[in-house]
């Protein structure tokens, strides 16, 4: 099975090599401690060109990425030269073959759910009021919460995620791709998307958040998570027996079955019923 562990993009020591074996607390840094822990894969928070840093600026700034300008363009922030295109590319292809050559596997958390700035997206510029969805008083819709939702139920949208995807897939030799809010995307769109990436890599991972958000596109065609029966081999995070394990960071009264909230058992059934198992155990996370 399995076993992601989650990471931030910093630049930084990779850790290996005989000087970096151990720490003064006997703890092995960098892939060797990933490696310790047992995981094979790792995924790291989005890497595509993001427009809340300035490239130009040292040391540069900081930002978790869910701002994209540019989805097949690796994030020249992280590069040892932003002001040199090749850097970025070269060397993002170069941290994803030294992942490999130590047996570990990349999984790239992708957000084609919005653009940074929906006016100035090149989408837009090239064919406006396309490639975003907008409400019936005309305007944008706003199911992500940050200003704009892409609309991937339309052609051309869809060609440019699969497109994007298979870029990462065929250049950077990704491993395997998790969704950022999913649930704004239709069905068909993320179905296309995972038989894409399993045709490429048998083994590869594809799992997403199914948040069922207010987007301007009809409930049923989303790819949520009451949806998760139409998209057997995609993986879903699972907001509900999280919830019921551990607590839910929104009700700090709800502590959750391991810490001592017993009253909720009686929902473990109901909960069991909704995990789904996709390729490769993917299935609904937690």
């Amino acid at each position: 099975m399995p076993i992601t562990r989650a990471v931030c993009t910093r630049k930084g020591n990779s850790g290996h090599g005989p000087k970096w074996e151990k720490n003064r607390e006997a703890v092995s840094p960098g892939l060797t401690y990933i490696k310790d822990l047992g995981a094979t894969h790792v995924q790291i928070l989005p890497l595509q060109d993001f427009g809340s840093v300035d490239e130009t600026e040292y040391p540069p700034a900081y930002n978790w990425g869910y701002d994209p300008i540019h989805h097949f363009v690796p994030e020249g922030s992280y590069a040892g030269d932003p002001l040199d295109p090749t850097a970025k590319v070269k060397e993002c292809w170069q941290f994803i073959n030294h992942l490999h050559a130590h047996g570990l596997r990349l999984v790239l958390d992708v957000v084609y759910n919005h653009f940074y700035n929906a006016e100035t997206s090149p989408l837009s510029i090239l064919v406006p009021g396309y490639f975003f969805r907008f409400t019936d008083s005309g305007e944008l819709s706003n199911g992500t919460g940050v200003g704009n939702d892409t609309a991937s139920e339309r052609g051309m949208m869809r060609k440019y995620i699969l497109d994007s995807l298979k870029h990462w897939m065929d250049f950077y030799h990704v491993d395997g791709f998790r969704f950022d809010l999913m649930g704004i995307h239709d069905i068909e769109t993320i179905r296309l998307a995972e038989e894409l990436v399993s045709e490429r890599k048998k083994d590869s991972l594809f799992y997403g958040e199914g948040w069922d958000l207010d987007t301007s596109l009809p409930p049923e065609q989303r790819a949520t998570l009451d949806h998760a029966g139409e998209l057997p081999a995609v993986g879903f995070f699972n907001d509900g027996v999280r919830d019921f394990s551990k607590g839910s960071h929104m009700d700090l009264a709800n502590p959750g079955f391991v810490n001592g909230g017993g009253e909720n058992a009686a929902e473990l059934p109901f909960l069991s019923k909704r995990l789904c198992t996709g390729r490769n155990g993917a299935g609904s996370l937690v």
